[in-house]
Formats: C-alpha cells, sequence, structure tokens
C-alpha cells in the first residue's frame, strides 16, 4: 500500500506493477496483433480481387510469415519489458523491506 501525501506517491505498489503489465499487454500487444491480423486479411482479400497465381498465393504467404515475425518480435519485446518491470519491483521491494530496521 502507498502512502500519498500532497499528490506525491511514496511507497510500493505490488498491484500496481501488475496492472501496468496487464495494461501493456492488452492495450499495445494484443491490440496491435488483432489489429495486424484484421488489416492484413483485408489487404488479401484485395489481393484475391485483383491478383491469381502462384505469385499472388506466395505473396501472401510471404506476408503471413512477416506478420508472425512482428508479432514474435512484440512478444520479445514485451518479456524484455516484463523482465526489466520485474528487476525494478524486486529491487523496491528490496529497499521498502529494508527501509526502516527492527529496534533490538
Amino acid at each position: 500500500m502507498a502512502l500519498e501525501i500532497e499528490g506525491a506517491t511514496v511507497g510500493y505498489d505490488v498491484s500496481g506493477i501488475k496492472s501496468l503489465k496487464d495494461d501493456i499487454r492488452a492495450n499495445v500487444v494484443e491490440k496491435a496483433t488483432t489489429d495486424l491480423r484484421t488489416h492484413v486479411k483485408d489487404l488479401e482479400d484485395a489481393v484475391d480481387e485483383i491478383w491469381a497465381g502462384n505469385s499472388a498465393k506466395t505473396f501472401k504467404d510471404n506476408m503471413q510469415k512477416d506478420v508472425q515475425a512482428v508479432i514474435a518480435a512484440m512478444e520479445a519485446g514485451l518479456a524484455a519489458l516484463e523482465s526489466e518491470i520485474n528487476q525494478v519491483a524486486k529491487r523496491m521491494q528490496e529497499i521498502d523491506d529494508n527501509l526502516i530496521k527492527k529496534k533490538a
């Protein structure tokens, strides 16, 4: 639980850190993935209307591979960000745990 003093927040907020990571996943990675897939599907539909043959199929196959590479890169970026957030959170917890020493 954090202590609020005149608009400043001091303390360690475990639930806030989890919310941050969940929000980034939902509002950035998952939304971008959904939007990317939707727009690529629209592009594939347009390709189907104007282009026929093996090159059209190859183009769409390559586009799907690119989509998967972009999604994998976003997931990897999120994993790296979450790792960094977790390290900061761990350090904050260590600081909080040792901020006040018990009297003997």
